[in-house]
């Protein structure tokens, strides 16, 4: 891979056309050619925290009622290896919505080596109140095998805020398949709720 100088000046011609250089030394010492997989290459060497998308869920999740144990209603898949030993940074959020107006419900993220809230342990209390609808978002740090994030047992529908509660820690190894599931709790059982969209970000 060739790393392009800053300075460097272009004029491009089709793959097609002879680039041998026939001028005199000193004149082809002062040109080199370039492709532009040279050009991707030097920028993508240069670009640092390069977000991407590790799930967008759009579909409605499962309606959770007839209960008041935390249920599972969405979960998105953090793939093994996603994220280098390195570390890097973890947004995640979630829309929930809820119908009937008996109670207030709670709005939680939680995060897993297996799809269940078994051995779970949790990153986000965006909110308990009567609202229907309910959005919230959160950014993790990961680094050394282990995530940060703010508080978990503190309500807040965003993290741009401040508190004097200790950063939620938690053990992550990103060589494993990871799950963020998203959660309900209702205080009445003849309501509904479920998470109506639910998205994670990869920064690294």
């Amino acid at each position: 891979m060739a790393t392009i100088p800053s300075g460097q000046k272009f004029h491009t011609v089709p793959a097609g056309v002879q680039t041998v250089e026939r001028g005199s030394a000193l004149a082809n010492s002062q040109r080199e050619i370039y492709t532009m997989q040279d050009v991707i290459d030097t920028v993508s060497q240069n670009v640092s925290a390069n977000p991407s998308v590790i799930d967008l869920k759009v579909t409605s999740g499962t309606a959770v009622t007839g209960t008041t144990n935390t249920t599972i209603s969405q979960n998105i898949l953090i793939p093994a290896n996603t994220f280098t030993s390195a570390g890097g940074a973890l947004e995640f959020m979630a829309r929930y919505q809820k119908t009937g107006t008996a109670a207030n419900y709670s709005s939680t993220v939680y995060i897993n080596t297996s799809n269940t809230l078994t051995g779970a342990n949790a990153l986000a209390w965006f909110s308990s109140n009567p609202n229907t609808l309910i959005q919230g978002i959160r950014t993790a740090r990961i680094s050394a095998n282990t995530l940060t994030v703010y508080p978990a047992n503190t309500t807040a529908l965003s993290d741009y805020a401040a508190t004097s509660t200790a950063q939620t820690s938690v053990a992550f190894d990103p060589t494993v398949d990871n799950y963020l599931l998203f959660a309900v709790q209702l205080n009445d059982g003849t309501d509904s709720a479920l998470v109506q969209m639910a998205r994670a970000v990869k920064y690294e």
